[in-house]
Formats: C-alpha cells, structure tokens, sequence
C-alpha cells in the first residue's frame, strides 16, 4: 500500500482518538498528531502508576480510596485504563512507521500537477472545487516561503481526476508519460478482447473463506508459449451504508505466477489508475462471459444468427 494511503486509513482514527484536537488534514498535522499521542501516552501510564498504588493501599487497609472507590473497582478503573493506553500506543506506533521517512516532494508535486491538467485538459480550479478548498489553493501552496504541504483530501482528489496513482504523484516524475502504464493497459485489454472471443480460457475458484459474507474470487489462464500463469484475484467486502442498506466494496489484483513458483504484480486497486482499473473491470467481465454456460445447441443457434445477420465471428 502507499505511503499516502496509509496516512489517509489513519486519518479518521487520529480524529476520533484526539476529539479534533489537531487538524490532521496534512502531514504536518500528522506530526502534530504524533506529538500529542505520545503526550496523551505518558499521561495515562502516570495515571496507572498513581492508581495502582492506591490499589496496594487498599489491598493491605481493605478500605476505599478518597473517590469512594474500592479494590474491584479501581482494578476495572485500572483495566480501563490500560486498555485506552494499549490502543493510543498501538496507533502511536502504527502512525510512526507510516510517517517514518515520508517527506512530500512538493517541487515534484506542483511540477506533476501542472504538466497533467494541462495533458488532460482539466482546470486546476475545477480540482479545487471537488476537494473542497477555496480558489487558488494551490497557488497560494507554491508561493516562495510557504512551506506547507497539501492538504490530503486535495493529494487524493487530483489523483482521482487525473488518473493517477498517489503516490507517483507525489514522488515520480511523470512529466514524461511512463511507457509502463500504456504497456499494462494493453496487456489487460488484449486479456479481456481474447476472453471475449473465447479464444483463452478461465479456471474459477473461491479463495479460502474466514469472515461472513466474504465473497472472494480468482481466476487463472494458462496462455501457449509463456511461461507459468496469468492470476486475477477478486476481494470483495461487505460495506454498511449508513446502516440502511449493504454493498460490496471490490479490490483486485492482476498477478504473473511463473512456473519457479514466483510472481509479480501487475497491477493493483490501491497503486493503479483509473483508466487501469477500468481496463481490469473489462476484462472481470469478459471473463465471465466466456466461463457462460453454452450448451452445444445454444452455440449452434448463435452461429447461424452471426451468419445470418452479418456476424463474421462464430463460437
């Protein structure tokens, strides 16, 4: 997962844990946010220290303590409180290691942004407006002396109109347009065209199942002459919507499996963009097309209404 990503999956959990004490709406409030964790941390075990000695003089007086409370309940107090600081350290630490040697190359950024709103004929106002920041904002980023890095939300909005992914945006150069992207493009537009045509084939298989309402999915072509395997693997999680309906959210990932065992990822929903994750949707469906149930009459009756009706392909 990148960098950024991992930064934005955090994000709303530092809100909640801070009571929207810091603005974590940029890294610097990250860091920020970092402090006062580690603050709030040390707090709470010289809390703990305090009462667990309250609690030895009460283990060997068999009294209460000045707050009325006795032995049970400073030892749930006690418990309640090492359980929030158990979890303010886990998100210490969990947020530590995805800020640890991220720095945002804003010169790289800017430079980015201005050469693909200008290849995708898109106003940097019109991206404004979606992510919610008054006109200029950007401007006003790349002024000598303003050291401040973009907000999250604006990171991630131009991505997605850009169609780029995150963290290339912030650290690539994209200012000549990769021959990569093209390449895996092509690649998985050949796939879903082959599919259609049912001149490859699928194998199907459910993943191994651990939660309710898991639903994930791979499917696995053997293509002549290359070595070892093409892998599409679905995951699809069950997501409430204001707890009024239930939808499948779906991530996948495209796989080269070669026959020594080893594999690459060509692509993925969390580093991809969206022009890829609309080739592999293509190519999702293609194959389920192919993998349709066609009884050899059925086949039969298609074929004559391709020749028929001007169709030159037949099944």
């Amino acid at each position: 997962m990148g960098r950024v990503k991992d930064l934005l999956l955090i994000q709303e959990e530092l809100e909640m844990a801070l009571g929207g004490m810091v603005d974590v709406s940029t890294v610097d409030g990250m860091h920020e946010a970092r402090r006062v964790l580690m603050d709030k941390v040390a707090g709470l075990e010289a809390q703990m220290a305090d009462m667990s000695a309250k609690l030895g003089d009460i283990e060997a007086t068999d009294e209460v303590d000045n707050e009325g409370r006795d032995e049970t309940a400073l030892k749930n107090a006690l418990w309640e409180l090492g359980e929030k600081k158990g979890y303010l350290q886990d998100l210490l630490t969990r947020l530590s290691k995805d800020l640890s040697g991220h720095a945002v190359n804003r010169r790289r950024f800017f430079k980015n942004v201005r050469y693909l709103i200008k290849e995708n004929n898109i106003k940097i106002g019109q991206i404004e407006e979606r992510a919610g920041v008054s006109a200029g904002y950007m401007s006003r980023l790349e002024k000598p002396g303003n050291s401040a890095d973009p907000s999250l939300q604006f990171v991630v909005t131009v991505a997605k109109m850009l169609g780029v992914s995150i963290d290339a945006l912030l650290f690539d150069d994209l200012t000549s347009k990769p021959e990569s992207e093209d390449m895996v493009n092509d690649f998985i537009l050949r796939l879903s065209d082959l599919s259609k045509k049912r001149e490859i084939d699928w194998e199907s298989k459910d993943l191994q199942i651990d939660i309710d309402d898991k639903k994930d999915k791979s499917y696995t072509t053997k293509l002549d002459g290359l070595d070892g395997e093409v892998v599409l693997e679905l995951y699809q999680r069950p997501h409430d919507d204001n707890g009024t309906s239930k939808r499948m959210l779906q991530y996948y990932k495209l796989l080269l499996r070669y026959s020594d065992n080893t594999q690459d990822v060509v692509c993925d929903t969390v580093d991809c963009s969206e022009t890829t994750t609309g080739a592999v949707e293509e190519l999702h469906k293609s194959i389920e097309v192919s993998r349709s149930n066609l009884t050899e009459r059925m086949k039969s009756y298609m074929n004559s209404f391709n020749r028929l009706y001007g169709e030159e392909s037949t099944i």
